[in-house]
């Protein structure tokens, strides 16, 4: 059998019988390597790989992407002929052979690790071969994972590589931190040394490694090179960070030179299995007596050690704990209000009592559940005592939560939900409880840990790469509501991903809630330690419910004694309230007694919406009629789009109603642009050329001119932006069809397009030199820029902005081809000087626009407050960078040539990049919005004062206002909705 040696720690290198592979065609088959192999010990989603590695792609593309490099693969390692291949394929997933011979760097580096980290000893000192599989781990992280190796196109592969390279990196640092502790407690001061240097090359900052090098080398007898070390810290602190040491670090190296710190004062180690415990260093005689500090108890010694020894093997980073802390924070409180406040306080029961003004039984239908528990340990079937929290903490673990529609699962979880927040809040060390809707799985199908990343990105809005941290490390509880809402075709493998979640995931906890009916067709059952199961009101509790309400029901109680077919459908908390807000206050006499069994549950809801029509308060502009096409649209819409909760900035282009709207919205987005650009830039050069004569005759005949060449810029653009936008409409109208419709680089090259025609306005008046460099500058920096942050056929909000550094060094390249572009062509055409200003001021904001990124977890108070926030941002990074744009083109012009024409320049340059930029970091969003509204609102679906139609809708009580998003108040009035949209 053929060897397979995987180096990752360090350069991508693979072996085969000790000879390297042949050059791999192209990154990403080395990237689909690289995933399998490390991720060796899970079974991989075909869906779930296409995505990975070709998220801007449809999914035919990408699994066909998938395929070949998967066939490209097996190629290269000679892997489709073997008896024991390495990879093993089905029709949907991917794995890695475990009987195949292979090694990989990862996985023994990692091996090593656990198994020094995971030995018990006797002793607090680590152990021989603890200390052995440490220096093996060491030896393994030649360099950091990866290094040097990219897919700048492939975010999500990038977060998966970032998180992976961080956590390797951690964990050497944490190598290097025991053996140095380790050698230092056993004063081999040399291999002391060696660890603690091998740190600093990981962590040059790490102002602990540099403790434990000055404390080994004075040690050692080496005074001047432990103050030599010290000024090398202070230097790599202040170039790096901006920072002083630390004051235990001053302390060690003032000691040092004192000659307080010598080998005859033995430091008292600690083991490094205490890592919250502080090793203390003693203060000689002659220190103590000339000042008496102030004393803090040590958290070993029974005896005070004084503060100003105490020296930490590990740099404490107060920004990132409080960022942590912070994000933690904001997170509890966006599940409190949306889930707690929004949802659970009021709930249907809660509207019913308020609005009938009914007073509040709870022993008439108390709520009563069975758990069924699948431990060999428990009784099969025992009643539940005590809360939902007590009950979830008695399993300890999985916990599934089963009822009829309506029964109150949801009601139970958000019960639940609470429980744990106010835990959470107490204790910093308790996961975060995130509500999730299982619905939307079926979409992408894949692995549950990568959905609830997708799933914190997309609804919570929390950054991928924290999300990752946060589900990696079990800082999430997932509560997953719906299983049942799963589109039936995918349930059964929505059951498995869970289950395999659970096995990988074993330190995450999981509630998940599900109709009992829709769970017991499924042939796999959930790997949970105990099922819950909501039992039913008995007809006493609901005969005695409704007798406690008064004469208000009497025409109910008769309505059921008359009606067996209603009496068997109202057996839940939900149909027990519709039934008693539909017909609160009416005689049997006012109630068509001809209703067949079968169809008493669309009789009931039908009442329940004319009844909150007709009693609720009205509002002229929202007749009856225009509000059940609009509801009954937002449900179909919900549905088919796998959501619950509905976010008017979310609308999407796929919500609209036709084929040819989708169509018409790419034609008139980029139409929007030319004519947007082209008359922006028409008026720009227009002033520019106007203003270029020079203020020589005179103030009032420079404006003048000025004025004269803005009116005839304006015309000239008019034209130039009407003939570009029918050119590129009709280019995005015959590529609507191809498989290239749905790709950035199309849809970048589109945008990039419609913004360099404004050079043809530059042409006509300029000439033609101007003209066309201007076209392939603006048209080249608009399209990265959309390639960077837009999606064809999406809207992406872009309400906060933060920086990423990482980021920003993928913008180099382009933004030396940028800058140097500007500063030939502005230094070939205005000269030297010019181009000298431009090029760099060009190359700093295209790393600027590089660098930037989405930063903190936003909170939506208020209907389409994202959209708010784009157009706000979008003006504001507009003016950040569109402002000194056009400040060093006038500084530029004026140096060169004169300075009435550099106003005039500066003013054009500046109002064509703000335009540019507002476009680019927002202004194009708000602009996707408007023209999807305008199209709803013209097929009679969506008002255009849409957040006040929503809102009179919760107040008929059929929508929730939850913050700034909406909800059905239950999926059962979702469903009646949707039904009733495609009724003729």
């Amino acid at each position: 059998m053929s060897q397979l040696e995987l180096s990752l720690l360090g350069s991508f290198q693979v072996l085969k019988n000790g000879y390297p592979v042949p050059h791999f065609p192209y990154e990403k088959v080395k990237a689909l390597l690289v995933y399998l192999m490390v991720e060796a010990h899970a079974v991989h989603h075909r869906n779930a790989l296409a995505v990975l590695l070709w998220s801007d792609q449809t999914e035919s593309s990408a699994r066909s992407n998938l395929r070949k490099a998967l066939s490209m693969l097996r190629k290269i390692l000679d892997d489709r002929d073997s008896a024991q291949p390495l990879l093993l394929t089905t029709r949907n997933t991917i794995q890695i052979n475990a009987n195949h011979n292979y090694t990989v760097d990862v996985a023994a580096f990692t091996a090593h690790f656990k198994a020094a980290t995971t030995h018990s000893h006797s002793s607090t000192d680590l152990c021989l071969d603890c200390v052995e599989h440490l220096e093996q781990a060491i030896a393994l992280y030649q360099k950091e994972f990866l290094s040097n190796f990219a897919l700048s196109e492939c975010d999500r592969f990038e977060d998966w590589l970032a998180c992976t390279r961080e956590h390797l990196h951690q964990q050497a640092v944490e190598v290097c931190t025991q053996l140095t502790t380790h050698f230092e407690h056993q004063q081999k001061w040399n291999r002391a040394k060696f660890y603690a240097k091998r740190q600093l090359e990981l962590e040059p900052w790490n102002e602990g490694a540099h403790q434990a090098l000055m404390r080994a080398l004075v040690m050692d007898g080496q005074r001047n090179a432990a103050l030599i070390q010290y000024d090398r810290c202070r230097q790599i602190l202040s170039a790096e960070l901006e920072v002083e040491p630390e004051y235990a670090t001053i302390a060690l190296y003032e000691q040092i030179q004192n000659g307080y710190f010598s080998p005859i004062n033995r430091l008292p180690f600690l083991s490094i299995e205490q890592p919250d415990a502080i090793p203390s260093l003693q203060i000689p005689a002659q220190l103590q007596a000339s000042e008496e500090p102030d004393l803090v108890p040590s958290p070993i010694h029974s005896e005070p050690v004084h503060s100003a020894t105490l020296i930490s093997n590990e740099p404490i980073h107060q920004s990132s704990i409080r960022q942590s802390s912070k994000d933690r924070n904001r997170m509890i409180q966006k599940v409190q209000s949306f889930w707690i406040k929004g949802v659970f306080e009021r709930s249907l029961y809660e509207s019913v009592l308020i609005d009938l003004e009914l007073e509040e039984h709870p022993a008439a239908l108390a709520s009563s559940w069975t758990v069924e528990a699948q431990s060999p340990l428990s009784e099969p079937s025992q009643q539940c005592k005590g809360t939902i929290l007590e009950v979830y903490d008695a399993l300890v673990g999985t916990l599934l939560i089963l009822g009829a529609p309506g029964s109150g699962k949801t009601t139970l979880l958000l019960e639940l939900a609470r429980s744990l927040i106010e835990r959470a809040e107490q204790d910093p060390n308790q996961p975060i409880p995130v509500v999730f809707h299982l619905a939307s799985w079926s979409i992408q199908s894949l692995p549950i840990d990568q959905w609830l990343v997708e799933e914190l990105h997309d609804r919570y809005q929390v950054p991928r790469r924290l999300a990752q941290v946060w589900v990696n490390e079990a800082q999430v509880l997932p509560l997953l509501d719906g299983l049942d809402e799963v589109a039936r075709s995918h349930r059964e493998s929505c059951v498995e991903a869970i289950n395999e979640f659970c096995k990988q995931s074993w330190l995450s906890n999981l509630v998940v809630c599900s109709r009992d009916a829709d769970y017991e067709a499924l042939t796999t059952c959930l790997q949970v330690q105990a099922a819950v199961m909501i039992q039913s009101p008995t007809i006493e509790q609901i005969d005695a419910y409704f007798s406690s309400c008064g004469e208000k029901l009497a025409g109910v109680r008769s309505l059921l004694q008359h009606h067996s077919g209603l009496r068997d459908l109202v057996n839940t908390p939900l149909m027990i309230n519709i039934l008693t807000l539909a017909y609160h206050g009416q005689s049997i006499e006012d109630v068509s007694p001809d209703v067949a069994p079968e169809h008493w549950q669309h009789t009931l809801f039908t009442a329940y919406v004319q009844r909150m029509l007709t009693r609720r308060s009205s509002n002229p502009a929202y007749p009856p009629e225009r509000i059940l096409t609009g509801l009954s649209w937002l449900a179909r819409a919900l549905k088919q789009h796998a959501q619950s909760t509905f976010l008017i900035e979310r609308i999407q282009p796929s919500w609209l109603i036709s084929e040819a709207q989708q169509r018409l919205l790419a034609i008139s987005e980029i139409v929007v642009v030319a004519l947007l650009l082209g008359l922006v830039g028409g008026l720009g050069v227009g002033i520019h050329a106007g203003l270029a004569t020079g203020w020589n005759s005179g103030m009032t005949i420079w404006l003048q001119h000025g004025l004269r060449g803005m009116l005839t810029g304006l015309g000239v653009g008019s034209i130039a932006a009407i003939g570009t936008s029918a050119i590129v409409g009709w280019l995005t109208a015959i590529q609507m069809n191809t498989k290239y419709q749905q790709q950035r680089i199309w849809y970048a090259a589109r945008l990039g397009l419609a913004a360099g025609g404004q050079g043809i306005s530059v042409g006509i008046m300029l000439g033609l030199e101007f003209g066309l460099g201007d076209m392939l500058i603006t048209g080249f920096g608009v399209g990265l820029t959309a390639w960077r942050f837009l999606c064809p056929s999406q809207i992406t909000l872009l309400e906060a902005w933060g920086w990423s550094w990482k980021q920003m060094h993928r913008g180099i390249v382009p933004g030396i081809v940028l800058g140097a572009s500007s500063a030939i062509m502005n230094g070939l055409v205005y000269g030297a000087m010019y181009g000298a200003i431009i090029g760099p001021i060009v190359f700093l904001l295209t790393l600027i626009g590089f660098g930037l990124t989405s930063s903190e977890i936003e909170t939506k108070i208020l209907p389409n407050q994202g959209i708010r926030r784009s157009g706000r941002s979008a003006l504001q990074m507009s003016l950040f960078m569109g402002i000194p744009f056009g400040i060093a083109h006038a500084v530029g012009y004026g140096l060169t040539l004169d300075w009435a024409g550099a106003i005039g320049n500066g003013l054009s340059a500046g109002l064509v990049g703000c335009t540019t930029l507002w476009l680019m970091c927002g202004g194009l969003t708000c602009i996707q919005h408007l023209i999807i509204r305008v199209f709803l609102w013209k097929a009679g679906v969506a008002p255009w004062n849409y957040a006040e139609f929503l809102d009179h809708a919760a107040e008929q009580m059929f929508l929730q206002k939850v913050g700034g998003g909406y909800l059905f108040v239950h999926r059962l009035l979702l469903d009646h909705f949707a039904i009733a949209a495609l009724e003729p």
